[in-house]
């Protein structure tokens, strides 16, 4: 299931803040999140994270209650422990996450499969997605080897109506769009990292 996510993205140069949709396919939310708490030292308020990822926070939200627990038809509740909340809430009064061991070893475990070029279920046969083969996928061990480039992360977004919309107005195509997005969050997070 793909959360719908719209996104508010400042062209360089121009003052107009333009709203683009897109979707992230199954467990690329996840990552995301997962990665904005990874290379964060302390807990972090869904606030914290909307301006990390550019993804909103009430989606944020709703994906992190998801991710406490899940309910299966049969009745099972299966708990999922990548992430946890704390008791003690942020100044502002929202609630404070970190991630748990369990959690950054699903974050690592998705890093490799973008890595490798295979889609983010883990469940089943893996699936190669459009990536596969086409980056250097060996093991993890510096720190650069856990950035990925905007075009390692394509496959893993899927335009919503309103995206398909505003691209055939504009006359661009899914490609440059994601990548215009992917490069603005990176631009937005330095810019929040040096501040």
């Amino acid at each position: 299931m793909a959360l719908h996510i719209y996104f508010n993205i400042k062209y360089v140069g121009d003052e107009n803040i333009a709203a683009f949709g897109y979707a992230h396919k199954t467990n690329f939310l996840k990552f995301r999140i997962l990665e904005a708490l990874v290379n964060s030292e302390e807990p972090l308020t869904t606030r914290d994270i909307e301006k990390i990822t550019g993804v909103q926070y009430t989606t944020i939200s709703a994906a992190m209650s998801r991710y406490q627990k899940i309910h299966k038809k049969s009745g099972a509740t299966i708990k999922l422990p990548y992430i946890q909340r704390l008791a003690k809430k942020g100044p502002n009064g929202l609630y404070r996450y970190k991630i748990t061991k369990k959690g950054i070893e699903a974050y690592f475990q998705y890093l490799q499969r973008i890595r490798r070029g295979f889609s983010l279920k883990r469940v089943g046969k893996p699936q190669r997605m459009e990536t596969y083969g086409k980056f250097p996928c060996g093991p993890i061990r510096i720190e650069e080897d856990m950035k990925l480039l905007p075009e390692q992360l394509m496959p893993y977004y899927s335009m919503t109506q309103m995206g398909k919309a505003f691209d055939e107005e504009h006359g661009l195509d899914k490609e440059t769009h994601i990548l215009r997005i992917e490069n603005r969050i990176r631009q937005l997070s330095s810019e929040s990292k040096s501040a």
